[in-house]
């Protein structure tokens, strides 16, 4: 998925079949209904979905299997949006990752004027894993502001509180969210976006805090008349307050630095049927070695709306 400003925004797009994932005009399109159902199919493989440290990667390929639906109030500017997903992985040799998946999203959107849009938001998801590489279980709420410069051009910023709970106490954290992008429309449909976000995350111990800095650049064209291609970059720099051993046995702070590139196609097979077509390379170089990681990742699906 992209690195965007608001990961929230695009359950609801995945669920309403709309390309983009604002929530502040999700829905120009008449055909698309207020309320929506879907079910979704999709098949992963990961060259090392659960990384060993020393020990090396973890190979593994799986199924999710996983229903969902929303609502707007409105097709065109909905001041109400709410989304629920419910998903069940069945992976490969890292059964402990086979647990419900739940995301869910409720937000209020009010037009200020022609060029300002607010946007307050609560969202939760159980059993995320890919973020960070350990499940977790995410609260969050957010403030997103969107102003509309010209007719191509939107400037977005937002903050965001999120408590997360781990399967180790000691990692139980606050995280602090502060983020900004520009999103410039082009001719023919296409896009393109940039942005930045900084999460500050106090945790129950504090050898597990972290500062983290985040870079992104995503670009959305279509190909045909009827699919969307979407590509991007994110890189991310996260220091930590866990000391490690270094070469000389002198002790430094864990850093890390990691960038991920990925593609995502979507192709509609008939009004309510879309093909789904991602991949992801992701990097991970770290001073404290049992941290780095390089892995590849691909995802078929099959989406149904009705």
């Amino acid at each position: 998925m992209a690195y965007a400003i608001s990961s929230s925004a695009a359950l609801l797009a995945s669920l309403l079949g709309i390309q983009g994932g604002s929530t502040i005009e999700p829905a120009k399109s008449a055909s698309v209904p207020r309320l929506r159902f879907t079910s979704f199919t999709r098949w992963v493989y990961d060259s090392d979905l659960v990384h060993r440290g020393l020990n090396g990667a973890q190979e593994s390929t799986g199924m999710i299997l996983g229903v969902g639906a929303s609502y707007q109030s409105s097709r065109s500017r909905p001041v109400l949006e709410a989304a629920l997903s419910i998903a069940q992985p069945y992976y490969t040799e890292v059964s402990q990752l086979n647990r419900p998946m739940v995301d869910g999203l409720v937000a209020l959107n009010r037009r200020v004027n022609k060029r300002l849009t607010l946007s307050l938001a609560g969202d939760v998801s159980t059993n995320n894993y890919l973020e960070d590489r350990a499940l977790s279980q995410d609260y969050r709420g957010r403030i997103r502001l969107s102003f509309r410069a010209d007719r191509n051009l939107e400037v977005k910023l937002g903050c965001s509180y999120k408590e997360r709970y781990y399967e180790d106490a000691r990692k139980n954290s606050v995280v602090t969210t502060a983020e900004a992008a520009i999103e410039h429309r082009l001719d023919a449909n296409r896009s393109i976006e940039l942005g930045y976000r900084r999460d500050i995350s106090t945790a129950a111990v504090g050898k597990f805090d972290y500062v983290r800095n985040g870079y992104f650049l995503r670009y959305t064209t279509p190909t045909s008349k009827t699919d969307t291609l979407t590509v991007g970059l994110r890189l991310r720099e996260k220091g930590e307050n866990r000391p490690v051993k270094g070469p000389q046995r002198i002790r430094d702070f864990r850093s890390t630095h990691q960038w991920k590139f990925y593609a995502d196609w979507v192709h509609p097979l008939g009004d309510d049927l879309d093909l789904e077509l991602s991949y992801s390379y992701e990097n991970r170089a770290s001073n404290d070695i049992r941290r780095d990681f390089a892995n590849h990742q691909i995802v078929l699906g099959l989406v149904a709306h009705f």
